[in-house]
């Protein structure tokens, strides 16, 4: 559910509809915890494989799952219509959601990797 700075609830059909497409303008209002989660969720695919490339490349299947997944919901909660396509490919902010969205996935997959390479280093040492 959506409420304003008063606390009075906001219908979807009132709301901002640029949040399902731009997700990095919801970061501040929410404490980046939609940034934290893709960061540990790609840092945790990563950190599991034991070949790291297969978790980086599962890592960078998600940005266009979470494209498509806006898509869907836009669909969804208005009704079709080639607005968020528009939203995501004419305008700069779609372009900068894209390069934000690849920047979190992989550098969340790189401390992965890096980490596990750490950590099987410190074991054969000992």
């Amino acid at each position: 559910m959506l409420f304003d700075q008063y606390g009075n609830w906001i219908s979807f059909l009132n709301m901002e509809r640029t949040i399902l497409i731009w997700t990095y303008t919801t970061y501040t209002r929410s404490f980046f915890l939609g940034a934290i989660l893709l960061f540990l969720v790609c840092f945790i695919m990563t950190y599991k494989e034991e070949i790291p490339h297969y978790g980086i490349r599962a890592s960078i299947w998600l940005v266009p799952t979470i494209i498509v997944e806006g898509f869907i919901f836009y669909n969804i909660m208005f009704g079709f219509s080639l607005e968020p396509f528009i939203l995501q490919f004419a305008y700069f902010e779609g372009y900068l959601n894209i390069i934000i969205l690849i920047g979190l996935t992989l550098s969340g997959s790189l401390v992965g990797m890096k980490l596990k390479q750490f950590s099987v280093r410190k074991k054969e040492k000992y």
